[in-house]
């Protein structure tokens, strides 16, 4: 990437399994204290869900998808202030606890 560019093209793959989720996050830094800082959401994708900036004050990033192949891939230009990782996630549930969730959210009192 040459240097006076100010962001970096990257291109993610659309997380397709069940359960499974991708978060994208940049590092923040406190300008106060250059030791400490944060995780902020910069983006993510989930069950099949083409890659997505959070609500909010940092939906900053624009995921451009398309299909390639079988698969979907989607393309963003990361700011190169930030530095960014990426974490991938898979949950499951034994079916007992799948029926609970659905009568939790489906049954009153």
């Amino acid at each position: 990437v040459p240097s006076s560019q100010t962001t970096v093209p990257v291109v993610f793959p659309v997380v397709e399994g069940r359960g499974q989720m991708c978060a994208l996050n940049h590092l923040s830094i406190s300008s106060s204290n250059s030791t400490e800082g944060k995780y902020v959401p910069a983006g993510r994708s989930y069950e099949g869900h083409d890659w997505e900036s959070p609500p909010g004050k940092n939906a900053r990033l624009t995921f451009r998808c398309e299909p390639e192949g079988r698969a979907r891939r989607c393309q963003v230009n990361l700011p190169k202030e930030y530095t960014y990782y990426l974490t991938c996630y898979e949950h499951s549930l034994s079916p007992k606890d799948s029926v609970a969730r659905f009568l939790e959210r489906t049954t009153f009192g």
